[in-house]
């Protein structure tokens, strides 16, 4: 079976180790900083307050119960309610606010923490919080490439249909559900998952397992709450991508920064783009 992409293997093979340079540099710009001014970015140890030891009773409930509002639209449609973009927004933006503000109370409100145990705080370097959106953009879109090609020209898998609700977008024209729609996808939705699955999940599996293992694993859960398997790997790396700016930073904003960034991008793009 050939791969199913007008490119040749070659020009993937290009693709891929521009790829592979660009991201690269990308990981050099964002560790230089701790290399070449050690005595301003240092990686200033968190108090006893700011760490995510929650016990794990919570980080089993917590993460379902976010779920569960995101599939709040099922029983409204069962109620005879009419399906609309406008709906799917609205539930979407409700769902993903509620989610933050119910991790922030049970986690951080109830158990007398402050809200910098989820890694809402500056970074302890403050030029991260422009720095690190600025060089992950190139990094996370180089990832997401490189999944695509590894899908196609490895797996042999078809080229991966747009995300569902990437093909809704692209017949929108009202002005006002456009405005409506970017609010939901580029502003609540980065808000909200990096809360859950940076600022809960990251890191007190960071917490507990270390680094690696806790951007591996709040990374997949990232993907699968997606429940997109065509874009998976993709989905998956891009949270690799958040976990590592926020282990660099010790904050969930750069991620949020990106995130927005992503998001709104390929907005953007569906908007523009003849395809």
């Amino acid at each position: 079976m050939t791969a199913p992409l007008d490119i040749a293997p070659g020009m993937a093979a290009v693709l891929a180790g521009l790829c592979v340079g660009i991201a690269g540099i990308a990981v050099a710009g964002i560790l230089a900083p701790r290399f070449l001014w050690p005595g301003t970015v240092r990686r200033i140890p968190e108090t006893p307050a700011d760490l995510p030891d929650w016990r794990w009773p919570w980080l089993v409930v917590v993460p379902p119960t976010v779920v569960l509002f995101k599939l709040v639209a099922f029983p409204l449609l069962w109620m005879g309610v009419s399906p609309s973009l406008w709906l799917a927004f609205a539930v979407s933006s409700a769902s993903g606010l509620v989610s933050g503000i119910l991790a922030w109370w049970v986690l951080c409100r109830r158990l007398g923490k402050p809200a910098s145990a989820l890694g809402l705080k500056l970074p302890s370097w403050k030029p991260h919080l422009a720095l690190l959106p600025i060089l992950g953009y190139p990094l996370g879109f180089s990832m997401i490439i490189l999944a695509g090609l590894f899908q196609i020209f490895v797996l042999k898998q078809p080229v991966p249909s747009p995300q569902l609700v990437m093909k809704a977008l692209k017949g929108i024209t009202d002005p006002k559900l456009r405005m409506f729609a970017v609010f939901a996808i580029a502003v609540v939705a980065p808000i909200a998952e990096e809360i859950l699955f940076r600022g809960v999940l990251f890191r007190a599996l960071r917490h507990r397992w270390g680094f690696v293992a806790g951007m591996v694993v709040s990374a997949a859960c990232f993907s699968a709450m997606h429940r997109d398997l065509d874009h998976f790997l993709a989905i998956f790396l891009l949270g690799m991508v958040l976990a590592f700016l926020a282990e660099e930073s010790k904050s969930i904003f750069p991620g949020m920064c990106l995130h927005a960034m992503v998001n709104g991008g390929a907005v953007w793009l569906v908007w523009n783009l003849p395809v």
